[in-house]
């Protein structure tokens, strides 16, 4: 039987809960819970999962039940299985790895439609962002995003980032495929819009002679802070990233933190440092003595303690920066509407010897949202993050508060005073 979790208890399978007809499993670092049925009314199996993160305080509910309903079962190969009406095996759940949940309709035979729609529960709370094809000066600039990442949606949180939250990402919904009994398989097409997800299977590959029944989906629902995509910089460069925090609601910034990689490279040699966003960024701490990126192949954060801790001011905007020796490191990313880095040439000299202010030489376009977080102590304010404000009278009209600036649709910015934002907010 399975008891009331905490975040340390991990559990590794899915399992079915004694005497309700509903499944748990967790995911991610943080043994986030899962659950698979309704825990509302769990006398009959509904067709459903629910992710649940940071502790449970957030969680979005994929509802399958219009696709198939039926009768649960564990298969032998460790899969949570669904039986329809007609006693076929129509649909499955797999905990794929303990970051992943696969998941995905089978037919049996042609179906009459080729694609499956899920209803999402919760999906209020969250941006979906299309992670679509790089373009050619995105490749051009060092840019590379996976094929299951072409095509995927990553989810955040729509106000929550920073601390415990990192960076936002709620979950990554990757490119599904579709796959017949003789290991055949194709790309489908993934689609959000108003709270459904829409999966589409290619109709050549449905109506192919040489398509052997069963036809499977696999939808695999990573829980990761790797935003999916990556870009390779170079050396003797500063480097500067907004942060989706203002001074009012910070407080005592204690940590800062990026993800890279090096594709098998040494580690990289590096300090960190904090800017201020004013009309040309300055220098308001060297953040740490030097250090080394993570080699890692895959995606890591490295996390600098601060020798001091520092205080936001109410108001200001900041960037964490980056500068590094020679070699090169990757930085993760996903696609999102937001500003992007900029950078500025600086030898790297291993001191204390930063650009300030900062001189933008060259920037990225307002496309990419890079890994980084901080992590600090909360002083209260009335920060409003990432908040849609409307007002037809204004000339701020669906504009973005953002960074303790007020992003207008043209993207420049301006301050505004705090008690007009209050104001104009609805």
């Amino acid at each position: 039987m399975v008891g009331q979790l905490f975040a340390a208890d991990k559990i590794s399978t899915i399992e079915k809960q004694v005497d309700k007809e509903i499944y748990r499993t967790t995911l991610g670092e943080s043994n986030d819970e899962v659950i698979i049925g309704d825990e509302v009314d769990s006398s009959t199996f509904k067709n459903k999962i629910k992710f649940t993160k940071w502790n449970k305080e957030e969680s979005l509910t994929i509802d399958f039940n219009d696709v198939v309903a039926g009768n649960p079962f564990e298969d032998v190969d460790g899969k949570t299985k669904v039986k329809d009406k007609d006693n076929a095996v129509r649909f499955y759940y797999d905990r794929n790895s303990d970051e992943v949940m696969r998941l995905g309709i089978i037919w049996n035979e042609k179906p009459q439609q080729n694609f499956w729609i899920a209803k999402l529960v919760g999906y209020e709370n969250f941006n979906f962002f299309y992670q679509p094809p790089l373009t050619q000066q995105d490749i051009d600039e060092g840019c590379h995003r996976p094929d299951n990442v072409i095509g995927s949606y990553v989810i955040t949180h729509k106000t929550k980032r920073n601390n415990n939250y990192k960076c936002g990402i709620f979950a990554h919904w990757y490119r599904p495929k579709f796959l017949d009994s003789a290991g055949n398989w194709t790309w489908g097409i993934l689609e959000y819009k108003d709270g459904i997800m829409t999966e589409t299977c290619p109709p050549e590959f449905l109506g192919d002679p040489k398509t052997v029944y069963p036809v499977r989906s696999n939808a695999d629902l990573g829980y990761t802070e790797d935003g999916g995509s990556e870009v390779t910089i170079g050396a003797d460069l500063i480097y500067v990233f907004p942060i989706g925090i203002a001074g009012a609601d910070a407080g005592l910034v204690t940590k800062i933190a990026i993800m890279t990689s090096n594709w098998g490279n040494p580690g990289r040699t590096c300090r960190f440092g904090l800017y201020s966003k004013t009309t040309v960024p300055n220098l308001i701490r060297d953040w740490t003595n030097e250090g080394t990126c993570s080699g890692a192949v895959t995606p890591t954060f490295n996390v600098w303690d601060a020798t001091q801790s520092y205080s936001l001011v109410n108001g200001v905007g900041y960037y964490v920066a980056y500068w590094g020796d020679t070699g090169t490191v990757d930085l993760t990313y996903h696609s999102e509407t937001y500003p992007g880095r900029s950078y500025h040439v600086h030898t790297y000299d291993g001191s204390t010897n930063w650009e300030s202010p900062y001189i933008v030489d060259g920037t990225d376009a307002a496309t990419k949202r890079y890994s980084v977080y901080v992590t600090y102590t909360a002083a209260g304010g009335v920060y409003i993050p990432f908040q849609i404000i409307k007002n037809e009278k204004t000339d701020y009209n669906r504009g973005i508060y953002l960074n303790g600036y007020y992003r207008n649709p043209d993207t420049r910015f301006a301050m505004l005073r705090r008690d007009k934002i209050a104001k104009l907010a609805n």
